[in-house]
């Protein structure tokens, strides 16, 4: 049974690297995983059960105007949605996402992907914290490949107008503007903080999925 149970821990620490281990324990035909920093079994079953793709892009020259409208439109159709949410008509919740997925996919063609693409396979740290419009950020750090990607993309595009995207499962989250200054040299460091509308825990368990989320990546 050691045998087994060294194979079923390294098969879950994998599943679940974002997730502090303690030492596993092997019972019978099950596999005890302790996780001393998640309190709450919903939220332990929730980073289990979900993934997530984080990916930097950059905004192809010549879109500014068209990303905007769309991006005036998507906010048209997410307050839409949140006006849909205690509805019956399903037919109106059904066109709403439609309709929403379609502005997203447009959105995603206005971006390029790095070569080789920046994602969270180049993350080695992630947190949440608050910012000063009662929402909260989640702050990430890069290994050393993914902070040479960042600053070499940051490098291409200051100065440009053009944005960064921030996309999370192919849905366009940020779209930051490089300044001028950053043109010599990109953003080095290795570090970067993603803003948004997230709730606190919004925030928290992207941080925690993006922490484990290098190896759904590769």
């Amino acid at each position: 049974m050691k045998k087994q149970g060294s194979l079923l821990t390294l098969i879950l620490s994998q599943t679940i690297a974002a997730i502090p281990l303690s030492s596993c324990t092997v019972d019978s035909d099950k596999i005890l995983i302790p996780l001393p920093k998640i309190k709450e079994p919903v939220l332990a079953q929730r980073m289990l059960e979900s993934t997530v793709q984080l990916e930097f892009r950059t905004q192809k020259p010549g879109t500014e105007t068209e990303l905007y409208a769309l991006q005036v439109s998507r906010a048209e159709l997410k307050l839409k949605q949140q006006t849909l949410r205690n509805s019956t008509d399903k037919a109106a919740i059904a066109k709403n996402l439609a309709e929403l997925q379609k502005n997203n996919q447009a959105i995603a063609q206005l971006f390029t992907s790095t070569n080789p693409p920046l994602t969270n396979r180049y993350i080695k740290d992630a947190y949440a914290q608050p910012n000063q419009n009662k929402y909260w950020d989640i702050a990430i750090g890069f290994d050393q490949k993914g902070s040479e990607l960042f600053a070499q993309v940051t490098k291409s595009l200051a100065g440009t107008g053009r944005s960064l995207g921030i996309f999370l499962n192919n849905e366009l989250i940020s779209s930051p503007v490089i300044s001028q200054a950053f043109a010599a040299t990109g953003i080095t460091g290795g570090q970067a903080v993603i803003t948004g509308k997230f709730t606190a825990q919004q925030a928290n368990d992207l941080s925690v999925q993006l922490r484990g989320g290098g190896y759904q990546s590769q």
